[in-house]
C-alpha cells in the first residue's frame, strides 16, 4: 500500500465504518512496529446507553479501571502479577459458563461441545489477537440483553511530511448508525521521535442483536430426516421421517404409520466415521455410542450392512442423522443375535468373526487374570488402545485398510505376548542342571527367543501342552506385517501371501485371521487343559 493510503487508513476504512458479515469479531487485537501503534479493545456495554455511546468517540472507560465502569461490563480482563508471574488476558467467567466452555490451554482456545459430541472454536488467543465467533457473541448478546462495543485507537507515522505526501492538516469526525470516530493528520511539529507526519483514529463500534436474529444454538427445534423402508409395487423407493411422534408403536399412536421398530438398513461403510475416530466413539457389539453424550442402539453382526430402527434413529441429531442418510439402501435382514435380543429378550453372542473375537478376547484376558494374577497378552497402553477399538471386517476390499487391520491384530496377539511374565516362571539354559533335566532340551528357553517362541515353550514347560497349528500360524501372521506395514513389500511379501491365499480378497483373508484368532483363544482357554502356571 502507498504511504499516502496508509497515513489516511484507507485499509481499515471499512472495519470503522460498516457492519460486516466476518465469521469471527476482534476482542482485541494490537500491533506495535515501527510505523504503528495500533488496539482494538472490547466490552459489553448495557443496551439502553449504546445511543448515548455513540455522542462521542472517545472510550468509555480506560483500561485499568474498566471495572468501575457504570455502564460498561467487562468481557476480556487483562490479569497483572506484577512481574512476579506472566500477565495474561482472560475471558470473563460467564460466558465461559454460558456456552459450558471448554479451555483448550495447550492451543490457547475455548471450545463449544454440541449434544452430537462435535467441537467448535468459539474463542481464539494468540500473541496479538484474541477473537470469537460472532455467532456465538450475538447469541450471548440476545440472551443476556447486551450490546457489545469495539473501542479503537490507532497511531500512525511517516518519515514524511504532510506535504511531502501530498496531505494536508486535518481533524474530521464521521459518525453512523454503529459507529463513530475521529481521524487526525499532523506534521510532527514537536519533532518527536524520526517522523515528520502522524495520523490518528479514535473511536468505537456498537454490535447489537439484529431484529431478525432467532436462536440456533439452544434452539429446541429439530430437523428429522427421511429414510428408505423399503420398496414399493414398482420398485420405487418408500421414505419415512425417523421423528418418534410420528411412528407407530404397540400402544396404538399414529395408526397406519410405520412402526418404530421398522427396519432401516445400511452399508457397512457407515461406522467407518466412528471407527477412525475411537478417541470420541465406541463400537461394540450391538451399540454405538459418543461418551456419555448419546448412543444408538444397531444391528451390526452382518459383514456387509448395518441394521438400525427407524425410530432410534430419530434419537440422533439433525447432523448424525444426516451422516447415516448417506449409506441408506433397501436391502437387508436383521440378524439373529439382533433378533433373539430384540423380539426374544435372550443374551446371545455376536455372530460376526469381528465382534465373536473381541468378546472372546476381552473374556480370555479378564479370566486369565483372575485365575493367575498376570495378562498373557500385555493390555494395550492408552496410546494403542485403539487399535483394538478400531479392529473391524474390512468395509473396503483394499490393500490399504487391510495392512492397517493386520498391523492392529498382530499388536492385539503377537506384540503383546506377555514375555517377562512367562520367563519369570520358566526353565532356562541358565537354570540349574537338575531343573533342565525335567525338561526336554527343546523347550529350554533360550536368551535368543522370540516372543512366540518363549509362548510355545511356556505352554509346554508348565502345561504340558503344544499347539503347533497356532504357532506356525502365530508366526506366519508376524511375516505377514512385518513384510506389509511394517517393512516395504518385496519378495518376503509375495511368498507369506501365498501361505494366507491372498490375492484380491482383502475381506475374506481378514476374516479368516480373524478366525484363526479366535480358535487360538478357545485354544487357551479349553478346561481340559490343567494350566498350572
Amino acid at each position: 500500500m502507498e504511504e499516502k493510503e496508509f497515513m489516511q487508513f484507507i485499509d481499515e476504512i471499512q472495519f470503522f465504518e460498516r457492519r460486516d458479515n466476518a465469521v469471527w469479531i476482534i476482542l482485541y487485537k494490537s500491533i506495535k512496529d515501527s510505523k504503528n501503534d495500533s488496539v482494538i479493545y472490547s466490552c459489553l456495554l448495557k443496551k439502553e446507553f449504546s445511543k448515548e455511546s455513540l455522542k462521542s468517540e472517545s472510550w468509555d472507560f480506560s483500561i485499568q479501571s474498566i471495572q468501575g465502569a457504570e455502564n460498561v461490563i467487562p468481557l476480556l480482563v487483562k490479569r497483572h502479577f506484577y512481574g512476579l508471574k506472566e500477565d495474561y488476558w482472560e475471558i470473563t467467567e460467564d460466558i465461559r459458563l454460558f456456552f459450558n466452555l471448554f479451555e483448550d490451554k495447550a492451543n490457547r482456545k475455548f471450545l463449544y461441545i454440541d449434544d452430537n459430541g462435535d467441537e467448535e472454536e468459539v474463542i481464539v488467543f494468540s500473541e496479538k489477537e484474541i477473537k470469537i465467533k460472532k455467532l456465538y457473541l450475538i447469541e450471548y448478546l440476545h440472551e443476556r440483553g447486551l450490546a457489545f462495543a469495539q473501542f479503537f485507537d490507532f497511531r500512525r507515522f511517516s518519515e514524511k511530511s504532510l506535504e511531502e505526501l501530498g496531505l494536508r492538516k486535518k481533524y474530521d469526525k464521521k459518525s453512523g448508525t454503529s459507529f463513530i470516530y475521529s481521524i487526525g493528520l499532523n506534521n510532527n511539529e514537536l519533532s518527536f521521535g524520526d517522523w515528520k507526519s502522524t495520523a490518528s483514529v479514535t473511536g468505537k463500534k456498537i454490535v447489537e442483536v439484529p431484529n431478525s436474529f432467532k436462536t440456533t444454538i439452544f434452539s429446541d427445534e429439530k430437523e428429522y430426516q427421511k429414510f428408505v423402508i423399503g420398496v414399493d409395487k414398482s420398485g420405487k423407493e418408500i421414505t419415512f421421517t425417523c421423528n418418534e411422534e410420528q411412528l407407530n408403536n404397540y400402544f396404538g399412536k399414529n395408526k397406519g404409520k410405520p412402526h418404530y421398530l421398522t427396519q432401516v438398513f445400511f452399508k457397512k461403510e457407515v461406522l467407518d466415521k466412528y471407527y477412525n475416530n475411537s478417541e470420541k466413539y465406541s463400537v461394540s457389539d450391538g451399540y454405538l455410542s459418543c461418551q456419555g453424550l448419546w448412543g444408538l442402539r444397531m444391528d451390526n453382526s452382518h459383514t456387509n450392512i448395518v441394521m438400525v430402527f427407524l425410530g432410534d434413529l430419530g434419537h440422533l441429531s439433525s447432523k448424525e442423522q444426516k451422516h447415516w442418510e448417506q449409506y441408506n439402501i433397501t436391502d437387508g435382514k436383521i440378524s439373529r443375535s439382533c433378533f433373539k435380543r430384540s423380539f426374544e429378550a435372550e443374551f446371545c453372542d455376536p455372530d460376526t468373526a469381528d465382534l465373536v473375537f473381541k468378546q472372546k478376547f476381552k473374556i480370555f484376558q479378564e479370566n486369565w487374570h483372575k485365575k493367575y494374577g498376570w495378562h498373557l497378552f500385555k493390555p494395550l497402553i492408552k496410546a494403542d488402545e485403539h487399535y483394538f477399538q478400531t479392529l473391524r471386517l474390512p468395509t473396503k476390499n483394499s490393500q490399504q485398510e487391510f495392512d492397517g487391520l493386520v498391523l492392529a491384530v498382530t499388536k492385539i496377539i503377537i506384540d503383546s505376548i506377555n514375555v517377562r511374565k512367562m520367563k519369570e516362571r520358566m526353565v532356562s539354559e541358565d537354570s540349574g542342571e537338575y531343573f533342565k533335566k525335567l525338561i526336554k532340551d527343546e523347550f529350554v528357553l533360550k536368551k535368543g527367543d522370540k516372543s512366540i517362541e518363549v509362548l510355545k515353550k511356556y505352554l509346554s514347560q508348565k502345561h504340558t501342552v503344544q499347539f503347533p497349528e497356532m504357532v506356525s500360524f502365530m508366526k506366519n501372521l508376524q511375516e505377514l506385517r512385518s513384510s506389509s506395514s511394517a517393512h516395504r513389500k518385496g519378495k518376503k511379501y509375495e511368498k507369506i501371501k501365498k501361505k494366507f491365499g491372498l490375492s484380491n480378497n482383502y475381506q475374506t483373508v481378514f476374516k479368516n485371521i480373524l478366525i484363526e484368532g479366535i480358535k487360538i483363544l478357545n485354544t487357551l482357554s479349553n478346561k481340559k487343559y490343567r494350566l498350572i502356571s
